[in-house]
């Protein structure tokens, strides 16, 4: 073995060795801990939606209160997303500016409802998508590492809280 093979290889044991090779690949995520990296790319992901699903509504929902809820999450959520988007950027981290592949189904499958059968699967898909994010929001603003991202949590749960009384009344009468 060559003197220069042997020595890249003692660096590489060193580097893992002493934890510098995890502290390296986490400033590509603005050193975040994984659970705040996760949190941010779920929110930003989720956001993202309810602003598609919320523009897809104004078109193919029939019913004048699911219209006015989807255009409260269009406002919420880009509100909600340029704050996200304004923390992210302080660490140097990129938001996801697409949605995932589970989101992007979930869009797809109302995108091809309409009318009275429309508002009851988007509706429906609202209050279990909200029951979801306030635990992950609480999830994050109790055990999230990063104070910015953890306030950012706080401050969204009770409007997330609102979004889903909001998506339960409004379910209820669709459904009926």
């Amino acid at each position: 073995m060559s003197k220069r093979m042997l020595a890249i290889l003692t660096a590489g044991f060193f580097l893992v060795m002493t934890g510098a090779w995890p502290v390296a690949a986490a400033e590509k995520t603005g050193g975040l801990s994984e659970q705040d990296s996760e949190f941010v790319k779920e929110a930003a992901t989720g956001s993202l939606m309810e602003v598609q699903l919320g523009k897809i509504a104004a078109e193919r929902a029939s019913s004048s209160e699911v219209k006015q809820f989807a255009q409260t999450m269009v406002e919420d959520h880009s509100k909600a997303s340029a704050k996200l988007k304004e923390i992210a950027t302080s660490k140097g981290i990129q938001l996801p500016t697409q949605l995932d592949q589970d989101h992007q189904e979930k869009v797809q499958e109302l995108s091809q409802l309409s009318g009275s059968e429309f508002d009851r699967e988007y509706m429906s898909h609202m209050v279990d998508d909200h029951q979801e994010d306030i635990d992950t929001f609480k999830e994050q603003a109790d055990d999230g590492k990063d104070p910015g991202l953890k306030q950012f949590a706080s401050q969204t749960v009770p409007k997330l809280e609102h979004h889903l009384q909001m998506a339960k009344q409004i379910s209820e009468k669709v459904s009926s």
